[in-house]
């Protein structure tokens, strides 16, 4: 077609996208049936009832949808069929009309040759090592793709991925009853996620031998960020219930857990006023400048963290979930940290009975006994753990910090090195985002992270990252973590001397 023409990442015209849509197809059928807006609103709302219902969204034939998410492609189906809806034009003609393969599908099966994984040693001690060279079987790379390169050669694709999990959430908050705000209770991210009663509060980790009783960061304007220094300890994390919904988390199996470190954690949870001090918004909570921060979601949090880092020069994050029962039940076994009698949780925390259906001020309530406020109720508080049901009967018993995200697109390479050394190791890629990222190891040594430039659809070299190699047979292993991570191409890797 004349003029502009869609391309929803790396593998668009191969069958896929890397958006919400996994597969073009889905993506053109969504774009027929939007074009009779009053009816497509149907659709929607199907949608919207699936995730309040904690379905799992599908937006084509891909998958086995939920009674709403199935109701709404059924609804989309019948509006392009009796409307007869058209392609928008710079779809382009050929998308979804045939079952042939594509021209992109046929480039992406043409295999890799001897010469196209030919690794190259230099005389001056550099290494190039071609992205096809990696040993690992096809197999075992899920969503991995060699394909030819439009620079000549071939190049491997990475795919796309979510952040890894649904993040954890705990103290209660301000619409829920008492009985939910307390130390034990947690819940999950779910349906559209984002609520008004959606916040969370800041940790720190303290420099070497830094342990003063309270830090303070200076954000500008009379505006600051308060921590507490919370000691080292052993507790009983967990409580008694069992349930699991779409939000609700078991609390069992109880297990004791030693924290060796001190951290600090913020004494407020964070505000608006601290949002607007670092220009990073607030979503729709009421605006007040005292008022917990909500509707939030863990992509503000992260870009919070970055700009209080640029303003401060301070590395801040969320508390893992052991970090944030430790501190909320500062010292006490008991429901809450004042005992086990509902009737004072009024002195210490926001919740239905008496926060007038609304957030209210920050540090207005009694804290704990730790100098905490609004450990209970106020706002439900982000944590940096994801789910899994199983993570409470199988982590560690000291330091533990969720289950994490399992490694990402894992290759690996094997390279012959004329000397040992330190080497100075760049990939050549092709990104479509900021803030991408790829793990290397050497012999499975420390581990070291390659930062991807956004490229603006061209080939472009990282930043070196030092790695030891052995002389000579050495492994390189290359993986992605840190979701969300976007489909990116990796052309090759280089790896020179550092001296």
């Amino acid at each position: 077609p004349k003029g502009w023409a869609v391309n929803l990442g790396p593998a668009w015209g191969s069958g896929g996208t890397d958006t919400i849509y996994g597969k073009d197809r889905s993506f053109l059928a969504s774009s027929q049936a939007r074009k009779i807006p009053d009816l497509y609103l149907h659709v929607k709302r199907a949608m919207w009832i699936g995730d309040v219902l904690g379905e799992t969204r599908q937006y084509g034939g891909e998958g086995k949808p939920g009674t709403w998410s199935n109701m709404s492609l059924l609804t989309q189906q019948r509006i392009i069929k009796e409307f007869k809806a058209v392609t928008l034009a710079p779809l382009g003609e050929e998308l979804g009309e045939a079952d042939e393969p594509t021209l992109a599908e046929q480039v992406i099966a043409s295999p890799a040759t001897e010469e196209d994984k030919k690794i190259i040693n230099n005389s001056d001690g550099s290494i190039e090592i071609p992205a096809a060279a990696f040993s690992t079987p096809q197999k075992e790379l899920r969503g991995v793709a060699v394909m030819k390169s439009f620079s000549g050669g071939m190049q491997m694709y990475l795919p796309n991925f979510g952040g890894g999990g649904r993040i954890i959430l705990r103290g209660g908050s301000w619409k829920g009853d008492a009985t939910g705000c307390n130390s034990e209770r947690r819940i999950r991210e779910s349906g559209l996620g984002g609520y008004p009663n959606w916040g969370f509060r800041l940790a720190l980790t303290p420099a070497n031998g830094e342990n003063k009783p309270e830090l303070t960061l200076d954000l500008g304007n009379g505006v600051t960020l308060e921590f507490v220094y919370i000691k080292p300890g052993t507790f009983t994390m967990g409580g008694e219930s069992t349930v699991e919904t779409p939000f609700d988390c078991p609390e069992t199996p109880k297990h004791e857990v030693t924290l060796t470190k001190g951290f600090y954690l913020g004494k407020y949870e964070v505000t608006r006023g601290q949002g607007a001090a670092l220009g990073a918004g607030g979503g729709k909570a009421i605006n007040d400048a005292n008022h917990p921060l909500g509707s939030i979601r863990s992509e503000f949090i992260s870009n919070f963290c970055k700009k209080v880092f640029m303003k401060t020069g301070r590395q801040v994050r969320l508390p893992t979930e052991a970090e944030w029962e430790y501190a909320a039940r500062a010292g006490s076994n008991a429901r809450w940290f004042f005992g086990n009698d509902p009737g004072k949780l009024g002195n210490y925390a926001w919740f239905k009975e008496n926060s007038g259906s609304k957030s209210n001020p920050v540090g207005q309530k009694k804290p704990n006994s730790w100098g905490l406020y609004d450990m209970y109720g106020s706002v439900w508080e982000m944590v940096a753990d994801t789910y899994d049901k199983d993570y409470y009967a199988n982590s560690p018993k000291q330091d533990p910090a969720g289950p994490g995200q399992k490694p990402q697109s894992l290759v690996e390479y094997t390279i012959s090195v004329p000397s040992a050394g330190l080497y100075a190791l760049t990939a050549r890629v092709v990104t479509m985002n900021y803030d991408q990222m790829i793990g290397v190891a050497a012999n499975d040594a420390s581990a070291a992270r390659i930062g991807l430039p956004f490229t603006l659809g061209k080939l472009q070299d990282t930043d070196p990252v030092m790695v030891n190699l052995n002389q000579g047979e050495n492994k390189l292993k290359f993986w992605r973590v840190e979701g969300p991570q976007y489909g990116i191409a990796v052309k090759s890797f280089t790896i020179k001397p550092s001296n």
